[in-house]
């Protein structure tokens, strides 16, 4: 069944993103963009959406394995970050 919503998801028509959109028609007006600076914003763009996929998957596998660090996740994102702290944010 998960397959088959995620082949669903996969193959649904989806809207044309517009910053794409703008960097073809730019390009193909005499723009300033090249097809190697549309390339690489697509890449870029890709690669973004892929590691944060990966990223939100890995914490929530996390919250499902160890139920034990649930709470202690709420408190540390709840609290207030003091001016000291934020040199061990470096």
């Amino acid at each position: 069944m998960a397959c088959m919503i995620i082949c669903l998801f996969m193959f649904q028509e989806r809207k044309p993103s517009f910053l794409f959109n703008f960097l073809f028609e730019s390009s193909h007006e005499g723009g300033k963009y090249s097809e190697e600076d549309i390339r690489d914003e697509i890449n870029i763009t890709t690669i973004g959406s892929d590691t944060s996929a990966t990223t939100i998957s890995f914490v929530l596998l996390m919250f499902a394995t160890f139920h034990q660090i649930r709470p202690v996740f709420a408190r540390e994102i709840t609290q207030d970050i003091k001016a000291q702290q934020f040199a061990m944010l470096r």
